[in-house]
C-alpha cells in the first residue's frame, strides 16, 4: 500500500511542482484581496473532480476562502 502511494506521488511529481509554481506566483499577501481571491479560485478548480465537495466562500473585505469536505454518506 505504501509503495503504491509513493509510486502515485512520484508519477505526479511534475504536475504537483507545476501547481506549486502557479500558486507561488500568485501575489496573495494577507491584505491582497485580489490575489487571495485568485488563490481561492485556483484551489477550487484543483479540487474539482477529486471527490471532495468544495465551494468558494466570498467575503467583501478580506480574501475569499475555499471550503472543502468529504461527501456525506
Amino acid at each position: 500500500m505504501i509503495q503504491k502511494i509513493a509510486e502515485d506521488i512520484y508519477s505526479r511529481q511534475q504536475e504537483m511542482l507545476d501547481l506549486l509554481r502557479r500558486l507561488v506566483l500568485i501575489q496573495s499577501g494577507s491584505h491582497n484581496k485580489e490575489g487571495l481571491d485568485r488563490m481561492a479560485e485556483t484551489m477550487a478548480q484543483e479540487l474539482a473532480g477529486t471527490g471532495l465537495e468544495s465551494e468558494v466562500l466570498s467575503f467583501a473585505h478580506c480574501g475569499n476562502m475555499v471550503l472543502a469536505r468529504t461527501p456525506r454518506a
